[in-house]
């Protein structure tokens, strides 16, 4: 058959092949990013929202059934020593170690 044929293809294919893991890795790369950023803005809404439920129950006749934490799958939300303390984890590549991602400290 056309062997000059089968090169040019070969290489045509392979090319694309490689711009598609180019491009596969690009967005795995950007998801991760952006998903970080965003990390503080939602932390520091979750940390007034807390704050107003508790400053309520201070002020009000109300029995407070939660604590003084809120956990969500990866926000933790605490009073230590009169602040509000938030955090952001994201899970870990080995054996479930979280890494903090955002640490905020609140004393409204």
């Amino acid at each position: 058959m056309n062997r000059k044929g089968d090169i040019s293809i070969t290489i045509l294919v392979l090319g694309v092949v490689a711009l598609c893991f180019l491009t596969i890795f690009s967005f795995i790369t950007f998801g991760i990013n952006f998903s970080e950023s965003f990390a503080g803005v939602g932390l520091i809404e979750t940390m007034e929202a807390f704050d107003e439920e508790k400053s309520f129950f201070e002020r009000t006749d109300f029995l407070r059934i939660g604590g003084e934490n809120f956990e969500q799958e990866n926000l933790n939300v605490s009073v230590r020593d009169g602040k509000l303390i938030g955090e952001v984890y994201d899970e870990g590549l080995f054996f479930g170690e979280d890494r903090r991602l955002v640490r905020v400290e609140y004393s409204g």
